[in-house]
């Protein structure tokens, strides 16, 4: 336990006042502050008043988020951003296309949307409509099924979008609706998607909402929220 601590910077000595109701993580929170040269700027009058709650730790009204390791705090930022992506607002046009790009979102629901699109035109479809002059001369002939022919147009079209099913759907029904699909259908893998967002903003960015600054010292990593 710690009662007075020894600033970094200026060899002020000051008070810790609740020192005592500290964890081992919350005095290693302190020490990184310390070593960061944090808490010059938050005494007052040679004390420090802090409390601790959960991963929380409060310094004279400065709160902050701490973290045992780097994983442990990626891993929440990855969380916040989850959370933050389930709300449709958090879903922009900038997004989806990076989860397009990316492959984070999932074929099979447009795969198995065009096979039972295309099996509905194979069965409902008028044949003269779906053949070829050279097609209905061999059916007059007997030399193919109706069901031969069907069975060619439904091939012929799934063949056509082979891999295409996302973009076809898309110039098919415009990106409104496309983006309404993926959102209500579920078909973002979120959490790719999150861990792409952190590695490209940074956990702070997530966890620091304060400033959007890390602190880390000896392991430890800490982000001002308050």
């Amino acid at each position: 336990m710690i009662k007075r601590i020894v600033l970094e910077g200026t060899k002020k000595e000051v008070e810790i006042i609740g020192a005592e109701n500290l964890t081992l993580a919350g005095i290693r929170a302190i020490e990184a502050l310390n070593a960061n040269g944090i808490l010059e700027e938050i005494e007052a009058n040679g004390e420090i008043e802090v409390s601790e709650n959960d991963e929380y730790i409060e310094l004279n009204n400065y709160e902050y988020r701490y973290f045992n390791s780097y994983d442990e705090a990626e891993e929440a930022a990855i969380q916040w951003n989850i959370e933050v992506l389930k709300d449709c607002c958090g879903l922009n046009d900038n997004l989806i296309n990076i989860a397009e790009i990316n492959g984070f979102i999932r074929t099979d629901w447009f795969e198995e949307y065009w096979t039972e699109y295309h099996e509905r035109l194979f069965y409902d479809e008028d044949i003269e409509y779906i053949a070829t002059e050279e097609q209905m001369e061999q059916l007059e002939q007997g030399n193919v099924t109706e069901e031969e022919i069907r069975e060619n147009y439904f091939i012929s079209l799934q063949e056509s979008i082979k891999g295409q099913e996302i973009e076809e759907y898309k110039i098919q029904f415009g990106d409104e609706e496309f983006q309404r699909v993926l959102i209500e259908e579920n078909l973002i893998d979120l959490e790719e998607l999150a861990k792409y967002c952190v590695d490209v903003d940074g956990v702070a960015h997530a966890l620091a909402s304060y400033d959007g600054e890390e602190i880390e010292h000896e392991g430890m990593y800490l982000y001002r929220v308050n």
